[in-house]
């Protein structure tokens, strides 16, 4: 008798799909073999042929990509070909053809097996998952080199009936080729959900679940049924007849209102009486710029680039720089605001040389870290000047509380923007500096500060636990945390007045910019921008259309 089990796995792309398992191999059987010496000159010529091919199939899979997922998603196939032309990659290549006279196919299997090896080991989520994308493009070219290299073990890409495809690890260019008509869902043993097979399957909107790990063996073969739960990230195996009729009621309610909500994409944010606002994403991730794409943002405003931070790793500013340019562009020309690194102060750095605090919420901290760390801080900011040309950046400067030290800080960026230039590195004119108006203090200090800044961002879960004096991690004291409290709309309003009287956007980012009994008072005290995380963002468009906000306050204006 069959039993029901459920699979843990890591959540990758959202929704529900209920139906038959397809398992199929997508590991390489077997390294391709020296064969005896080779001549360089001749596997050199045979190499960049093959390159040559690569390219044009990987170019070729891009077109079809965007045609299938749309263009923001087929971005990944444009990467695989500037990581196939790499120069690191390709000296590897050629070092073992000159020096050990290696066929060009051990050269490349050996060049691709260390790189991937390379960033499975990294500490950093995003670049670890990396490594299937080095995956792809070694066995791109192995393909290339050597039709008959068992390198695309890969059999039965085009299902023909509606299946769950099970791999043991997806690359991007197996996803493209399979029948997505015939794809109910995605699951596999090894990934991440910031690779982008990841974002693949979230750009064709299925469901997908991955890393189940040493679990992927219990998956049906031949006959079963499993539920794929990519919101939760679990797999079901063998679901029982009230599991199915639960899961199918899920099912419905989702997809009705996903069709209600697919409406409002395209749309301005308007108020049943005309009061226009813009919502912006919360960034925590490389994986979300495109789930804020997904969802109609009209920008970043919030990305929070401590995600590029690890404990035991500090991203040099080669490596920031490749980060932010890719969201940049990414973002196609919208607004992106990149909170200037603000590291959780409960977490020990081996970077850093950190003094154990009893308050580390306010202690040293964000901008008061930088500042004593000013290599670290200095790293960051060039890293985003450099990458500024990609798109529309502003930086934002969080826990600052006078005018003063954001001059300091304001005129130290401007320093590194003319080094730079000293430097014949090309930066935007077009940098905004903001400050994250985040304290009692720096709201106190509003009018101050918004003749020095360019816009505001009201950070309005520190706002609320500074001002209550409530730890808002501590739920014995969750009752208190309350940023609808009058003393905290209070700020927030004052705030936002002096940003008008001065002429500069005010945007607020935080809970407190999702949470529908707020936006009344946002839209009367002038709030032009609110960020919140991208799921809530065709929500908040809705819940502001059925408002009327005019007739208090300054209505908007």
């Amino acid at each position: 008798m069959s039993v029901l089990r459920t699979l843990q796995g890591t959540p990758a792309s959202p929704g529900i799909a209920i139906g038959p398992v397809r398992v199929l191999s997508s590991q390489q059987r077997s390294k391709p073999l020296p064969a005896g010496e080779r001549v360089p000159a001749q596997e050199l010529a045979r190499l960049r042929a093959a390159q040559k091919q690569a390219e044009k199939e990987i170019q070729e899979i891009y077109e079809r990509a965007c045609t299938e997922v749309g263009e923001g998603d087929s971005v990944i196939f444009q990467i695989h070909i500037l990581m196939l032309q790499d120069e690191g990659f390709q000296q590897m290549i050629r070092k073992s053809i000159v020096e050990d006279h290696a066929s060009a196919e051990y050269a490349v299997w050996s060049a691709g097996r260390k790189l991937y090896q390379m960033f499975s080991n990294m500490e950093d989520e995003y670049m670890r998952a990396r490594s299937e994308d080095m995956l792809d493009i070694s066995r791109r070219l192995l393909m290339c080199l050597n039709r008959q290299t068992p390198s695309l073990d890969f059999q039965g890409n085009y299902l023909m009936t509606p299946a769950v495809l099970c791999l043991t690890q997806a690359v991007p260019s197996q996803i493209i080729r399979t029948n997505h008509s015939q794809v109910l869902a995605l699951v596999t043993q090894y990934g991440s959900s910031t690779s982008h097979s990841a974002i693949l399957a979230r750009g064709m909107g299925k469901p997908a679940v991955v890393g189940l790990g040493e679990h992927f063996k219990d998956l049906p073969r031949g006959e079963g049924q499993v539920i794929v739960d990519g919101t939760k990230g679990v797999v079901i195996v063998n679901p029982t007849p009230e599991t199915l009729e639960k899961y199918t009621r899920i099912m419905s309610a989702e997809s009705s209102r996903r069709a209600d909500l697919a409406a409002f994409k395209g749309m301005k944010t308007m108020s049943a009486d005309g009061v226009r606002i813009h919502l912006l994403a919360n960034i925590n991730s490389m994986a979300e710029i495109q789930m804020a794409l997904e969802n109609d943002a009209e920008g970043a405003g919030l990305v929070r680039s401590e995600f590029l931070y690890s404990p035991d790793h500090c991203p040099t500013e080669e490596e920031q720089y490749q980060q932010y340019s890719q969201m940049l562009a990414q973002m196609g020309g919208r607004r992106v605001i990149v909170r200037t690194l603000d590291l959780d102060s409960n977490t020990s750095y081996s970077y850093l040389d950190q003094e154990q605090e009893a308050n580390p919420a306010m202690g040293l901290r964000s901008v008061r870290l930088c500042l004593r760390h000013r290599d670290l801080f200095r790293t960051q900011i060039r890293a985003l000047l450099r990458a500024s040309v990609y798109g529309r950046l502003g930086i934002l400067v969080p826990f600052v509380n006078d005018g003063e030290m954001f001059r300091q800080i304001r005129m130290w960026i401007q320093s590194l923007a003319e080094e730079l230039k000293r430097e014949g590195k090309e930066i935007s004119e077009a940098v905004s500096i903001g400050v994250m108006v985040e304290t009692p203090a720096a709201a106190l200090q509003a009018h101050e500060l918004a003749r020095e800044a360019d816009f505001f961002n009201i950070g309005t879960n520190d706002l609320t636990q500074f001002t209550l004096a409530v730890d808002r991690e501590n739920r014995q004291l969750k009752s208190l945390y309350n940023p609808s409290h009058p003393a905290v709309k209070r700020l927030i309003a004052y705030a936002a007045r002096a940003a008008h009287e001065a002429g500069i956007p005010v945007c607020v980012s935080g809970e407190a910019a999702s949470d529908y009994s707020m936006l009344r008072f946002f839209l009367r005290a002038g709030i032009q921008y609110l960020s919140a995380p991208p799921p809530y963002i065709l929500e908040l468009r809705r819940e502001i259309g059925r408002l009327k906000v005019r007739g208090k306050g300054n209505g908007g204006q």
